[in-house]
C-alpha cells in the first residue's frame, strides 16, 4: 500500500500528501492494541525511516510522520471506548494541520497550498481512527486475540450469565463483584492489566451457578 501511494501520479510531485495518506497511525495504533506498545514504537519508527527515505530526507514530511506516529500511540494510552477513536483521531489532524500551517508560513507558501494540506490532515486523523475501530473485531476474531475492548465488553454486568448469577447464586455474585474491587485496586498500585484482573475475578466462580 506504501508503495502504491509512493508511486501513484496524485501524489507524486508532493511529499507532503505522502505523509498525510500514508495509513502510518493506523498501523502503530493497531499494533499497539493487539499486541504492545513496545512493538508499536519499533513499527512506527520503521515507518518514518521508510517515508523519510522515499521522500528523499524531506524535513517536513518527516515530522509529520514522527507526528503521526506519536499521536497514534497516545491515543491508544487514553482509549477506553471505541467512540474514543473518533476524538483522538480529531485531534491528531487537528495537531498535524497546525504542524502544516507552521511549516507553509515560515516558508511562505501561498495559502491554497496549506488550506488543502490542513484539509487533508483532519480526514486523515479521522480515516484513520475509523479504519481502526473497524479492523479490531476482524483481528480480535481471526486470530483470537483480546484487547481491552473486548475486555470491556465481558465486564459488563447486564450480560445473561451474570443475571443468571444474581438469581441463581447471588451469595457468589456479590462475592465476585468484592474481589473484582479488590484485585482492580491491587493491580492499579502495582500497574498491572487491571481490566483483565476485574473481569477474571467476575468470572473465577461462574461455575458455582451450578
Amino acid at each position: 500500500f506504501s508503495f502504491f501511494v509512493g508511486t501513484h501520479e496524485s501524489v507524486s510531485d508532493s511529499r507532503l500528501e505522502l505523509a498525510l495518506l500514508l495509513p502510518i497511525p493506523f498501523m502503530t495504533m493497531l499494533v499497539a492494541i493487539l499486541y504492545n506498545m513496545w512493538l508499536a514504537m519499533l513499527v512506527g519508527m520503521n515507518t518514518i525511516f521508510f517515508t523519510t527515505f522515499l521522500t528523499g530526507g524531506d524535513f517536513t514530511t518527516t515530522i509529520l510522520s514522527f507526528s503521526s506516529s506519536l499521536m497514534g500511540l497516545l491515543i491508544v494510552g487514553r482509549v477506553d471506548r471505541r467512540s474514543d477513536f473518533l476524538r483522538g483521531g480529531f485531534i491528531m489532524g487537528l495537531i498535524n494541520a497546525l504542524l502544516i500551517l507552521s511549516f507553509a508560513l515560515m516558508n511562505q507558501f501561498p495559502f491554497k497550498y496549506f488550506q488543502v494540506n490542513m484539509q487533508i490532515s483532519l480526514f486523515h486523523g479521522l480515516i484513520n481512527s475509523i479504519m481502526v475501530m473497524g479492523f479490531i473485531p476482524l483481528f480480535e476474531n481471526l486470530f483470537g486475540i483480546t484487547t481491552k475492548f473486548k475486555l470491556l465488553e465481558l465486564s459488563d454486568l447486564n450480560a445473561d450469565i451474570f443475571k443468571r448469577m444474581l438469581l441463581e447464586a447471588p451469595g457468589t455474585y456479590n462475592h465476585s463483584l468484592l474481589v473484582s474491587t479488590m484485585a482492580e485496586a491491587a493491580c492499579k498500585e502495582i500497574h498491572a492489566d487491571h481490566l483483565l484482573a476485574r473481569v477474571g475475578a467476575f468470572y473465577h466462580d461462574i461455575g458455582k451457578i451450578d
